[in-house]
């Protein structure tokens, strides 16, 4: 012991680390294990268990909300950071940014979005857009719409091709959960991109049919439609990559895809929403309108 304390006196600590072959971290980690028990040992197995029933994609952030509202354990967020970087655990982050819009920029339809993210009441203002999947050299091609007051995704298509057939399902299952939920689009809007797609006929006139407006950006500003784009990143970090090879052909990947969309509406908490799902913010916002009519 003598010598040790010998060398540390006339050697820094970070080159006696160096020399050893582990870093000056280690020797501290080592050190704070040998003067006794972890006290945050029950913390650290609370945040893993809750992390990986999360689908290990909850950041310290929501992992602070779920562990006080669901656990006995009531931790500081930076607390939970610090734990979670010591355990070498941590939220999923985006690995690349949005790509750019396409289609005829002489196609005058008006943007009556505005970048206006945030409306006052759901099933008002919607978004549209699609994204893709690689599964083994295929492509997947994911078509929702979300309702920008919520953030719930209520209408849904998948398939292998970005066509029209993509488009119309879409719509198509739009329709259905709107008539299932009693709502009314008459006067709503549709926003999306210039992708040929939202310009085709077959498009426009199934929206005039419903009654809804369409509204449009213009060519380069792809910012308008940043809420979905957002949804795509954290929809691929949270529950795509790194799980690519369990999906062997592009079918599996269809098939999963409406489950990962059920998880993101119904279990998938935000802070945006006050920490409830996006499914469980649209449904307070029902009731309390209901209640409010009836003591009207």
């Amino acid at each position: 012991m003598k010598a040790i304390d010998e060398l540390r006196r006339n050697y820094p600590l970070a080159l006696l680390c160096r020399l050893a072959g582990f870093s000056v971290k280690t020797f501290y980690y080592q050190k704070k294990l040998a003067a006794g028990p972890d006290k945050y040992a029950t913390a650290k197995q609370g945040i893993l268990e809750t992390w990986k029933c999360h689908r290990s994609c909850y950041g310290y952030d929501r992992l602070t909300h779920v562990l006080k509202a669901g656990t006995d354990l009531s931790l500081g967020r930076k607390t939970v950071y610090r734990l979670m970087k010591e355990m070498g655990i941590a939220g999923r982050t985006a690995r690349r940014k949005y790509s750019s819009c396409k289609g005829d920029a002489h196609l005058r339809i008006p943007n009556e979005l505005k970048r206006d993210f945030n409306p006052p009441t759901p099933y008002r203002s919607f978004v549209t857009d699609f994204s893709m999947f690689s599964v083994n050299g295929q492509w997947v091609y994911l078509s929702p719409i979300m309702d920008l007051y919520s953030r719930e995704i209520v209408g849904l298509s998948c398939g292998t091709s970005q066509g029209l057939s993509l488009i119309k399902a879409m719509l198509d299952d739009f329709k259905r959960n709107m008539d299932a939920r009693g709502v009314s689009l008459a006067g709503s809007m549709l926003h999306s991109d210039m992708g040929w797609q939202y310009q085709h006929s077959t498009y426009r006139c199934a929206l005039a049919r419903t009654g809804m407006r369409q509204s449009m950006s213009r060519k380069g500003n792809c910012l308008d439609k940043a809420i979905i784009e957002i949804f795509f990143g954290r929809l691929k970090v949270e529950l795509f990559y790194g799980q690519e090879r369990k999906f062997k052909t592009a079918q599996e990947l269809i098939d999963a895809l409406p489950d990962m969309i059920r998880w993101y509406n119904q279990e998938r908490i935000s802070k945006r929403t006050g920490w409830k799902t996006p499914a469980e913010y649209s449904a307070e916002y029902e009731s309390a309108r209901r209640m409010a009519g009836a003591l009207g």
